[in-house]
């Protein structure tokens, strides 16, 4: 009984030492999860600050670009990401909107609505030439495509294909 007492204060401390690692992690997964969040939230604000005009489709496999020239002033092929997780995106006929996600760097887009912008009388393109309908077409596509992003110096990345393809837009400021 002696030797018993002897290792007692030992099995306490120990005790309370797994105790404070077992809280100690605790609280680290916790904060982890909320630092996560918070820096998804302030991701969703920066995305939101701009009106984001496509540049150029970029397939890395192939060595096909294509640039998107717009006219000064035109957003013919352009997204606008909310901060609460909903997009539109216009293209020279139409636009779409839906909702989009993110979760560390990666991003889905679902459209649910699309419209003609005759029907809603925007501005955001000048005349119509016969190509707009396939430029339309490839872009829906693409967006609805893209499951990973990135963000720097006022420039977006849409990676579709397993990041071999992209879609590399320029900031504006609304």
């Amino acid at each position: 009984m002696k030797q018993r007492q002897r290792f007692e204060p030992w099995r306490q401390l120990l005790f309370s030492a797994l105790l404070l690692l077992a809280m100690g992690m605790a609280v680290t997964a916790c904060s982890s999860e909320e630092d996560r969040g918070d820096s998804e939230n302030n991701t969703r604000k920066e995305l939101s600050l701009h009106i984001w005009k496509l540049s150029m489709y970029v397939n890395k496999e192939t060595g096909i670009v294509e640039n998107a020239p717009q006219p000064d002033g035109s957003f013919r092929l352009s997204l606008k990401l909310k901060e609460n997780n909903t997009f539109i995106a216009y293209c020279a006929k139409d636009w779409f909107r839906g909702e989009y996600s993110i979760s560390g760097s990666n991003i889905s887009f679902k459209t649910n609505e699309i419209l003609p912008i005759d029907k809603i009388g925007s501005p955001l393109y000048e005349g119509f030439h016969p190509d707009y309908e396939k430029e339309s077409l490839e872009y829906f596509e693409r967006i609805n495509s893209c499951s990973a992003f990135k963000v720097a110096d006022n420039q977006l990345w849409l990676y579709l294909n397993n990041r071999k393809e992209y879609l590399l837009f320029n900031a504006t400021f609304e």
